[in-house]
C-alpha cells in the first residue's frame, strides 16, 4: 500500500456535541470548522456536508429526493448519536443556489437563504422535536468571514 500518512491531531474518543450542515465550498471550509469549534464551542461535532447545505431542506422543486435524504441523514445523526443540537449554516455567494437553484448571488439569494433556513427549522423539528436548532449565514467582509445568527 506504500507509505501511511500519520497525522499529528491525536485522536480524542470523546461523543459527538452536535450536527452540523453545510455547504461543501471549499472557500469557506476553514471557516465553517474555526466557527463550529471556537464560537460555538463544539470540540467534537459531526458534519454533513453537500452543495448548498440545508437548502434541501426547503421547497426547490427538482430536488425533493436530496431533501428526503438530508433529512433522513440527521435523523439519523441525531438518533445514533444521542445528539441534542443541530446546526444549519449557509454561506453568502452560493454557487448551489446560483447554478443549481436559480437564485443569483445578491440580496435576493440570501432573503431565499433565510427564508430557506427558517423552512429547514420547521422540517428538522418535525422529525427531531427535541433537538436545539441554530441557523447561521456566512458572510463575506472584505478578507473575513463573520456568521450571523442563533438558536431559533
Amino acid at each position: 500500500m506504500g507509505n501511511a500518512f500519520v497525522c499529528e491531531s491525536v485522536f480524542e474518543n470523546q461523543p459527538s456535541q452536535g450536527v452540523a450542515v453545510y455547504c461543501s465550498d471549499g472557500r469557506f471550509a476553514d471557516h465553517f470548522d474555526e466557527f463550529v469549534t471556537q464560537s460555538l464551542g463544539l470540540t467534537c461535532c459531526d458534519r454533513i456536508v453537500i452543495p448548498g447545505g440545508p437548502a434541501y431542506l426547503a421547497d426547490h422543486p427538482g430536488v425533493e429526493a436530496d431533501g428526503a435524504s438530508l433529512l433522513e441523514q440527521i435523523k439519523f445523526m441525531v438518533e445514533a448519536h444521542n445528539l441534542n443540537r443541530v446546526i444549519l449554516i449557509m454561506h453568502e455567494d452560493c454557487g448551489c443556489y446560483s447554478h443549481k437553484l436559480g437564485y443569483p448571488a445578491g440580496p435576493e439569494q440570501q432573503q431565499r437563504q433565510a427564508d430557506d433556513l427558517a423552512m429547514a427549522v420547521h422540517v428538522v423539528r418535525d422529525v427531531c422535536p427535541n433537538v436545539s436548532i441554530e441557523c447561521y449565514i456566512a458572510l463575506i467582509d472584505g478578507d473575513q468571514v463573520q456568521f450571523q445568527g442563533g438558536q431559533v
